[in-house]
């Protein structure tokens, strides 16, 4: 090679550096090939470990999500599949990913921060872009409803949990003076409802479309209005809100089936010592 350089030119201390040099590059793309070899040998098995260790991860923390949103679903009466049907022209069961992420959005749920595309990528279409919400609704649903018992009549159903059966019911606390001011509150409503003999439940049971004994803070105000305006309950304003600190819960909706068992065990109460 150096004869060869000579005779065309090239000084051959030049070439020297340049063999040497492309040696030394091939030595790390050698080294590399040799590592990248070691890697596809034991990649699979790794990769495959790491895979059900992140799978595993994945798949509790997404049983955790969907049962948080069964809860919800039970406390807000919701049909999720209304959220995403305008959006389903074809009424194929399936929506784009943006669509599926605005009705997510719409259930009014307090979606975690990554929450939302986890769900995206737990029920999209592979290679697709679109997400199969009938897929959603039915795992949302599956503590609710049990499909295909038309078929088989003899199966076993399991009953439902008891934490879905019921909204989230546990009221605030009060102090003594509060509880004092609402026993004299309750008071006046039970006298109300002596006089005019009427059923307390029947002024909130229209709006409590979930049957499950809560509606919001505006609704139970509309019937609390008739019961404490002819009375001298002093502020009606801060008696109000009272009674909603009592029987609000941490969504802020007041249940007035315990309202309505309180004053009639009130009613009750004073009538027995009366007699006595």
């Amino acid at each position: 090679q150096l004869a060869a350089a000579g005779r065309a030119g090239c000084p051959a201390g030049l070439l020297a550096r340049q063999s040497r040099s492309d040696a030394g590059e091939r030595r790390p793309r050698a080294r590399a090939r040799a590592r990248q070899e070691r890697e596809k040998r034991r990649g699979p098995h790794r990769r495959a470990r790491e895979a059900v260790v992140v799978g595993s991860a994945r798949a509790k923390e997404m049983e955790a999500m969907l049962r948080q949103l069964q809860v919800f679903t039970r406390e807000r009466g919701l049909r999720w599949e209304d959220l995403f049907c305008d959006f389903d022209r074809h009424n194929v069961k399936r929506v784009s990913e943006d669509a599926f992420r605005r009705g997510l959005t719409a259930s009014g749920f307090a979606f975690g921060p990554g929450q939302i595309e986890q769900v995206v990528s737990a029920f999209r279409v592979p290679l697709t872009e679109v997400v199969a919400y009938r897929d959603f609704c039915d795992a949302i649903e599956s503590a609710f409803v049990r499909k295909g018992l038309e078929k088989r009549p003899a199966a076993n159903v399991p009953l439902m949990k008891p934490d879905l059966s019921q909204p989230t019911t546990k009221l605030h606390e009060l102090d003594q003076d509060e509880q004092r001011r609402l026993e004299a509150v309750i008071s006046l409503i039970g006298r109300r409802a002596q006089v005019e003999r009427v059923e307390l439940k029947r002024f909130w049971v229209d709006f409590d479309t979930r049957r499950c004994g809560f509606v919001s803070s505006g609704q139970f105000q509309r019937g609390l209005a008739f019961l404490l305006s002819r009375e001298k309950s002093g502020d009606y304003a801060e008696s109000a809100e009272l009674i909603i600190r009592a029987y609000s819960n941490s969504r802020d909706e007041v249940n007035y089936r315990k309202l309505a068992q309180d004053v009639e065990q009130h009613i009750r109460t004073t009538a027995t010592d009366q007699a006595d």
